[in-house]
């Protein structure tokens, strides 16, 4: 049996959705910080293009250890021209992040060309997908056999800042398409990524061992 990181889709059900005020929202942890400042970089061509007017928002977990690297960050943001447009919120609850998740407008996890996100699951697709949102990742490692570019997620070929450009320049100015992208990717994570899809099976599975 294959189970992939999958999570609780009913608390997410529960949550008012207003809007998409928080525009482009990436969630992870200060360790990913090269993720991070891709993420900072595609944003500024992004918005230097006139392609996207929205938000940048991260929601960083992090440790006392790593007050010095958030500092980086901050730092770093401080510097771009578009600095008064990008949040950062740091160890944020998890019922808050449900609410930032269903007030973005696009989710973002950059999988770079390396053996532990190809071989990997990011536990963020899950919750990505619960919230209903269009996810923009790379079309290689686990979510492959997952999701189809341009159908259930916008999967850029490459980890690399045309590469992925490219691809929400394609999508960006078709809000229909971008509606379906979310409503497919959600019937992909309620089907792969609801922990509910597997309790009947996974009982199975281990009356059979």
């Amino acid at each position: 049996m294959k189970i992939p990181a999958i999570c609780d889709f009913s608390e997410f059900e529960f949550q008012k959705k207003v809007g998409t005020d928080l525009g482009l929202m990436y969630c992870g942890s200060i360790f990913y910080l090269p993720v991070i400042y891709f993420i900072i970089e595609l944003y500024t061509k992004l918005r230097d293009s006139g392609i996207y007017s929205g938000d940048l928002v991260f929601a960083i977990g992090m440790g006392g250890k790593d007050q010095i690297v958030f500092d980086q960050l901050i730092n770093y943001i401080n510097t771009n021209p578009y600095s008064k447009s990008i949040q950062v919120r740091a160890n944020v609850p998890f019922e808050e992040l449900i609410s930032m998740y269903l007030q973005s407008e696009l989710l973002i996890v950059p999988l770079r060309n390396t053996i532990p996100d190809i071989a990997g699951f990011h536990h963020k697709i899950g919750e990505y997908t619960a919230a209903g949102k269009p996810i923009i990742s790379s079309n290689f490692g686990e979510l492959q056999y997952y999701f189809k570019d341009g159908i259930s997620a916008i999967l850029a070929d490459d980890y690399t800042l045309d590469s992925y450009f490219n691809k929400l320049s394609e999508v960006l100015e078709n809000k229909e398409n971008l509606i379906s992208i979310a409503a497919e990717g959600h019937k992909v994570g309620e089907k792969y990524l609801n922990y509910e899809s597997y309790a009947d099976p996974l009982k199975v599975f281990l009356h059979n061992l």
